[in-house]
């Protein structure tokens, strides 16, 4: 069992359970590359324009956008034989960001980055989207 994670910046091995439990699903790049990008994204499951576009009008009320939040990691794979398997895992804290989605293809449109570098931080951000 992994250490529990308080500060995102400290992420290791196993953590992923613990930010799926809050609802988050992780995404991996699908590569054989060493260095790969590891995301954790959770559907906001509103419209934009309820959040964005109703208020500021930037956004057009359109099933094809999707707000979702994102905590990005850069996952660099060693191959120290003599190491465990944690050892060799080392991950970079990229930031967490809320992101307006192209749902058709999954690409973000825009990206707003945020200060959030602790779990209870995070857990604030998700409640405050969980009670509008």
């Amino acid at each position: 069992m992994s250490t529990p994670l308080t500060d995102l910046r400290e992420y290791r091995f196993g953590n992923d359970e613990q930010l799926c439990s809050l609802g988050f699903e992780l995404l991996e790049e699908p590569t054989t590359d060493s260095v790969r990008w590891l995301h954790f994204s959770m559907s906001l499951r509103r419209s934009v324009a309820n959040y964005a576009g109703g208020v500021l009008g930037i956004f057009p009320d359109s099933p094809e956008h999707e707000l979702r939040l994102c905590v990005r990691y850069t996952l660099a794979i060693a191959d120290c034989p003599t190491g465990s398997m944690s050892d060799n895992f080392d991950y970079g804290f990229e930031g967490v960001s809320l992101e307006v989605v192209n749902v058709d293809n999954n690409e973000p449109v825009s990206a707003f980055p945020t200060n959030v570098t602790t779990i209870s931080e995070l857990k604030q951000l998700l409640g405050a989207f969980r009670a509008t």
